[in-house]
């Protein structure tokens, strides 16, 4: 939404309206190592996904499912890892018949979006002129090394995982603008907020799309704010862009959708089609380790310095993600092949809390899924939220290729220069 608001308004030609249900970002979702406390709170609709049979069992198999209530959407929330793709999903997307989807195509359009900070990263696949600030973390933990390292040892070579190939270790390229997160309302909507023909509506829920039913031409849209219920009309066109999950919701809501679903609601339907449909998602494993008690860089993360050095100076470690490296492996070993799991190394005890001295853990990343869920209306009430499926493990070739990313994690761990770590589950 902050990117068409940017790229429609830039012509002076148009008024553009954009529609936000949340608020403005905070502090808080500024600063890069609060990352996880956004989950659950005011800026995250709070989502959690129907009952998964194989998934989230620790919670009643409850998952939750984050996603941005807030100007940016999940780009304010989220883990602000930079991560375009495999360059062979779009040449496959370009051979099912959509011309223009190839890699060198959609690289262009990667360039002008792109301002990479970093030097020892900018080369011809990047730019540093676009509006969507990327770069490296400031602050690297010291354990990063010696994860790196053992990249290394298990045979992966250092890579631009946003290059040609992905099979390889790397640090993490964030959307970040130095010490601070760079969502996409911060990047390409605050620059342009006094645009004379850009208006912006926040705290507004966009309720249901108002059609003409009888050219199946949108009109406009109905909203809330506050107490207030009104539509508004748009005199060229209205484009929805909320979201994987809100998107197919505010579709069926609409009338545009499943025709004996919608009808099970009382919806009268426009258009029977599969909206909510082919839900893909990328499940994973999070490997909890423990650490010997000499390793302290836990454990420094929130306090009062750390507080002082990011309140006065902009530094230390309050500017990390702490999920500053990435690796991509494949059962095929051939680093022109696309990968089949990715491994995000975390550090910092605020993500378990509950395990004294557990502070590494390891997301074994499953990429392609084969299995496929749904998202459904709970009601036709607009509030209520949608019901999500992602079917996790569905397909039983998920289970078996997250099983192998598991044994290789621990591998991946062997190497020497973790020892001194004393890593145990």
């Amino acid at each position: 939404g902050c990117v068409l608001a940017n790229r429609l308004s830039s012509s002076g030609k148009w008024k553009v309206l954009l529609l936000e249900a949340g608020g403005d970002e905070t502090f808080i979702t500024d600063i890069p190592a609060m990352h996880n406390t956004l989950f659950g709170s005011q800026v995250d609709w709070n989502y959690t996904t129907v009952r998964q049979s194989r998934a989230c069992l620790d919670n009643g198999g409850l998952c939750q499912y984050p996603r941005g209530f807030v100007m940016g959407g999940s780009s304010t929330i989220n883990g602000m890892i930079y991560s375009r793709g495999n360059p062979k999903d779009y040449e496959e997307w370009e051979q099912m018949g959509n011309p223009g989807w190839g890699f060198k195509e959609v690289l262009k359009y990667y360039h002008r979006l792109e301002n990479m900070t970093d030097p020892y990263v900018a080369n011809s696949l990047h730019s540093t002129w676009g509006e969507q600030y990327v770069g490296t973390s400031r602050y690297k933990a010291g354990i990063y090394e010696d994860l790196f390292k053992a990249g290394i040892h298990y045979g992966l070579k250092p890579v631009d995982y946003n290059g040609h190939n992905q099979i390889g270790v790397s640090y993490a390229q964030l959307t970040i603008d130095g010490p601070t997160r760079a969502s996409t309302s911060k990047t390409y909507l605050n620059p342009i907020r006094n645009r004379t023909n850009l208006f912006i509506f926040k705290n507004t829920l966009v309720t249901k799309i108002i059609f003409d039913r009888m050219r199946r031409t949108a009109l406009g849209v109905h909203c809330i704010t506050g107490s207030e219920e009104y539509g508004v009309y748009a005199r060229k066109e209205v484009i929805l862009s909320a979201g994987a999950i809100n998107s197919p919701q505010l579709l069926m809501l609409s009338g545009v959708g499943p025709k004996q679903h919608l009808h099970q609601l009382g919806v009268s339907v426009l258009a029977d089609l599969p909206v909510g449909e082919n839900l893909m998602d990328h499940n994973n494993v999070r490997m909890n380790f423990y650490v010997n008690s000499r390793f302290d860089e836990c454990y420094r993360i929130y306090n009062h310095i750390t507080a002082w050095k990011y309140a006065r100076k902009r530094q230390g470690e309050l500017t990390s993600n702490f999920m500053e490296l990435v690796a991509f492996l494949n059962k095929l070993q051939k680093p022109n092949h696309p990968p089949d799991i990715q491994f995000h190394f975390a550090v910092g005890n605020f993500l378990f809390k509950e395990v004294e001295n557990a502070c590494l853990s390891v997301y074994v990343t499953n990429l392609s899924p084969k299995s496929r869920g749904r998202v459904t209306l709970r009601s036709k009430d607009p509030r209520v939220p949608p019901l999500i499926d992602p079917n996790y493990y569905g397909n039983i070739e998920d289970l078996k290729i997250t099983g192998w990313g598991v044994m290789q994690a621990f591998r991946y761990l062997r190497a020497s220069s973790m020892a001194k770590y004393s890593l145990n589950l």
